[in-house]
Formats: C-alpha cells, sequence, structure tokens
C-alpha cells in the first residue's frame, strides 16, 4: 500500500510537468513507462497506477497554459477562446477555479454512478458506436448553418478539415506532435497575435468570487456524458464530445462551458482507464499501456483505480488553484503585447525543437486560418473541424478515397 501511495505521489508530480509544458502529453510518458516495464522489474499495478495518477493530475494541470497562455493542448482546445475572454475581462482564475470544480464533480459522478456505468455500458455501448459517424456529420452541418454568413462558415469548415486530414495523414512532421501544431496554430498562436493588436495590459485579475452550484451542477453532469462519451466510443475525444454537448445540451455561457470541459478533460482519462473493464477495450494511449501491464483488469483492479483518481483529483485540484492564484496576482504586472510576444516566441521555439522548419511552415499555415472566423465574422468552434472531419473520415472508411483524390 505504501509503494502504492509512493507511485500515486509521483504520478502527481509527473502530471504537473505534462500540464504545465505545452506539447508535453500524458502519453508520452506512458510509453516512456512502458520501455520500463519491458527493460525493468517494475510492478505492474504499480505502475498502472502511476500513469493514472499522472493522467488525472494533467487533466487538472494543463487548464493553466491554456487559459493564461492559450496554448492548448488536444484536451483543453475550446477553453482557449471563452478562458482568455475571462483573462481579459480580469477572471482568469475564476475560469480555471470553474475548470477545477467541473473536475471534481465529475469524479464525484463517476462515485455516485459506478456500479450502473458497469451495468449499463456495455449494453448501450453496441448500439450506439455504428452512429457516431452520423451525429459528428449533423454537428458540422449545424455548426455552419446556424451562422449568418454561411458561405464563409463552409470555408473555415472546409479549409480547417483540410489541414487536419493532410496533417494527420502525413508525415510532414512527426506524428507525435501533429496535435500540438495544429490545435496551438490554429486556437492558440491565432488568438494570441489577434488580442495583441487590442490590448495592451491585462486587468488586475481577480480573486474573489462566487460560484454559483445550479449551473455547476448542470453543466458538470454535461460534462459527465461528455467524458463517458469520449471515454468509451472509438474515434472521438474529449475535445469531439464537448461539441456535441454544447450543441445537443445546450451549454451557454463562458463559465458553465469552462466548468463542462473541466469535468470531460478529468472524466475522460478516468473513463478510457474504466473501459478496460466494461468493454474490454482501450479508449486512451494511457489505457493502452494500463492494459499492456496489467493484463486482465479484475474488480480490485477498479477499486485501487478509483481510490487512486480521488487521491490525484484532491491534491491536482489544491496545485492547480495555488499556481493559477499566483499566476493572477502577477500577471497584470506584465505588459501584455511583450508577454504575448514571448509567449508566441516561446511556442515558436517548441514547435522548431519537435518539428523543425516544416514544422514552423505549417504552424503559420494554421495560424493564418485560425484568424479567419474573427475576420470573417463567424465562430471560432468552426476550426475544429480540423479534428471532426479526420474523424468521419476515419469512421467511414473514406479516408483513403479523399487522400487519394489529394494525391497522399
Amino acid at each position: 500500500m505504501i509503494e502504492c501511495v509512493l507511485y500515486a505521489v509521483l504520478g502527481v508530480l509527473a502530471g504537473c510537468v505534462t500540464g504545465l509544458i505545452p506539447g508535453l502529453h500524458v502519453n508520452t510518458i506512458a510509453l516512456v513507462v512502458l520501455g520500463l516495464f519491458y527493460t525493468y522489474s517494475f510492478d505492474a499495478v504499480n505502475l498502472s497506477v502511476f500513469i493514472l495518477s499522472m493522467g488525472v493530475t494533467h487533466s487538472f494541470v494543463d487548464f493553466i497554459p491554456s487559459i493564461y497562455l492559450g496554448a492548448p493542448s488536444s484536451d483543453t482546445i475550446l477553453s482557449v477562446q471563452p478562458g482568455h475572454r475571462m483573462v481579459l475581462s480580469g477572471r482568469g482564475f475564476e475560469a480555471l477555479a470553474l475548470s477545477v470544480v467541473g473536475g471534481i464533480f465529475g469524479i464525484f459522478f463517476v462515485m455516485v454512478l459506478l456500479l450502473g456505468l458497469f451495468a449499463v455500458v456495455p449494453f448501450v455501448y453496441a448500439y450506439i458506436r455504428a452512429w457516431i459517424p452520423f451525429f459528428l456529420v449533423v454537428v458540422e452541418v449545424y455548426m455552419i448553418t446556424i451562422e449568418r454568413n454561411r458561405l464563409a462558415a463552409l470555408l473555415v469548415c472546409f479549409l480547417s478539415l483540410m489541414y487536419g486530414v493532410v496533417l494527420m495523414n502525413t508525415h510532414i512532421i512527426s506524428q507525435k506532435y501533429t496535435l500540438f501544431v495544429m490545435l496551438t496554430s490554429l486556437f492558440g498562436i491565432s488568438s494570441l497575435v489577434l488580442s495583441y493588436a487590442v490590448t495592451s495590459r491585462l486587468p488586475v485579475q481577480r480573486k474573489r468570487f462566487r460560484i454559483k452550484l445550479g449551473p455547476t451542477i448542470s453543466g458538470s453532469f454535461a460534462g459527465f456524458v461528455g467524458g463517458l462519451v469520449a471515454g468509451t466510443l472509438p474515434g472521438l475525444g474529449g475535445s469531439q464530445s464537448a461539441i456535441l454537448v454544447q450543441k445537443f445540451g445546450r451549454i451557454r455561457g463562458a463559465k458553465k462551458y469552462i466548468t463542462t470541459l473541466g469535468t470531460i478533460n478529468t472524466i475522460d482519462i478516468l473513463i478510457s482507464v474504466f473501459s478496460l473493464y466494461m468493454i474490454g477495450k482501450a479508449r486512451s494511449g494511457s489505457a493502452i499501456v494500463i492494459q499492456e501491464v496489467v493484463g486482465v483488469i479484475t474488480v480490485q483492479n477498479m477499486v485501487l483505480f478509483l481510490g487512486v483518481a480521488l487521491f490525484s483529483c484532491g491534491v491536482a485540484a489544491i496545485v492547480t488553484l495555488n499556481i493559477g492564484k499566483a499566476a493572477a496576482e502577477h500577471v497584470h504586472k506584465v505588459d501584455y503585447r511583450k508577454l504575448v510576444f514571448a509567449i508566441v516566441s516561446f511556442l515558436g521555439v517548441l514547435v522548431f525543437v519537435y518539428t523543425g522548419f516544416a514544422g514552423v511552415v505549417v504552424c503559420l499555415t494554421g495560424v493564418a486560418i485560425g484568424v479567419l472566423p474573427n475576420l470573417l465574422g463567424v465562430k471560432k468552434s468552426l476550426l475544429m473541424s480540423c479534428l471532426i472531419g479526420p474523424t468521419i473520415l476515419y469512421l467511414t472508411g473514406t479516408d483513403y478515397v479523399v487522400l487519394g483524390m489529394l494525391g497522399l
């Protein structure tokens, strides 16, 4: 038991590192752990505890660079715009706190509904998975039709879709960093570049605020459903399920939206591991590694994993809020344009280090596409076609046809 606690603590530390450094994902560390497992005599359960603890912690901490710096991961991508707006209005710490509360409520819903999940999910899973492409197509069409300038919306969807298809199905840059470059350029750097022109200094960030219980619970439950979908169904990540929840769950307002995303982000990693027991399939890189080292997942493993998730959730929430509060106390003292320049330069250096000159060219292309929604007067969420489009093509088996038409 002492060893399990030690591995859980190490997982929390690793999750803090992966969450704070843009482009460094838990799956990367999980693969390193798998290599160590094959090389040395590590206990399989302890390594699984480390991976799960790291994943849960990462799901909290990675909102810090997303909200304050505009450097998203594939899980926090949709928080960039509402989170950035709240930072610009002096409510950045509130946005971070909402994401933390969403994650905590998500763990709570899992605890309360766990037995029901084990009974219902395997039954429902077989009937829903075939409808995923249809749901995603409906979402894409709906996102375009609600815009006043539908032609502009169609253009943004098409360009971001093609951008995603090309990057995710070629080796222009390393596939390991494709999502980092794509999402950082489309959502992160493009938003920072646009705000550079209109903002010279950030306002003082408020550290006192009230979180209303009603919207928080409803937003968290919607996120729980989204995380359940992302953690069990093939081809869907947290970002895609967030789009589904937003459109069909009628999530309105930045506060409720960020709460929902916080829940999805945490639930996704937890449910993807629990799916090993519920449906016998791994739905994330971390879950694949856990399945590889442990083999057959037992009820005892599930109880242990739930305890680890609770421990990691509590520690990660405290760490995230403390780091976020410290950032809130000092960020207004910095010249915003200098800060933006430093952040964009830092992200550019990371892109170059990870992917070389080709990655820089790809990144600049993404930035050019990423500023279009603001210039054309349509929603930035249309850029999510970079993930939704390739998912539809993959699940319908038409990706090879499209790639063939493109000569790829």
